[in-house]
């Protein structure tokens, strides 16, 4: 029985942006700054926890790795 064709690793697909994950809280909050921007303000998304500072945070923001691109 075969299996499904399993996706690319993504470093396969290399960009010609910075990437690396955030190394400090700054760096951290400036993704959800992003994310509020972009889900909740131009896509009407309910916004997380910190949506009054104008960050979009959720309990799942102290277990993961923020990964920033940067143009």
């Amino acid at each position: 029985h075969e299996h499904p064709e399993r996706p690319e690793p993504m470093t396969r697909h290399l960009t010609p942006f910075p990437l690396r994950l955030a190394r400090t809280e700054g760096e951290v909050a400036a993704a959800q700054a992003l994310r509020h921007r972009v889900f909740v303000e131009e896509l009407g998304a309910r916004g997380g926890a910190l949506t009054a500072e104008g960050r979009e945070a959720d309990r799942f923001d102290a277990h993961c790795e923020h990964l920033l691109l940067f143009d």
